[in-house]
């Protein structure tokens, strides 16, 4: 099945994609699609994810408008569209 990923902020700009299609497996989950970026883009998105010393960024994901907050227990659907975004803040 075919899902599409929209990169925002730092993640876009380390990545140097705005969006890309992936062919993921039925029941795949967010945590696969970002195992695939990882080995597609290598150490652009290793320094998008991670920190240097491996601890996770922060980051939010949504899938078709919707926030999700664990990565593991949304299995995917044929054409949702998952965005990774940075979080912003400001005052």
């Amino acid at each position: 099945m075919q899902v599409e990923v929209k990169f925002f902020g730092s993640i876009r700009f380390d990545i140097g994609v705005d969006r890309r299609k992936f062919i993921v497996k039925k029941e795949s989950t967010i945590d696969d699609v970002l195992n695939l970026i990882l080995s597609d883009y290598g150490e652009k998105a290793r320094r998008a994810f991670y920190t240097k010393d491996g601890k996770s960024n922060k980051f939010i994901v949504f899938i078709n408008n919707r926030k999700i907050p664990n990565l593991k227990e949304v299995e995917l659907r044929n054409g949702d569209t998952i965005y990774f975004l940075t979080p912003v803040g400001g005052g």
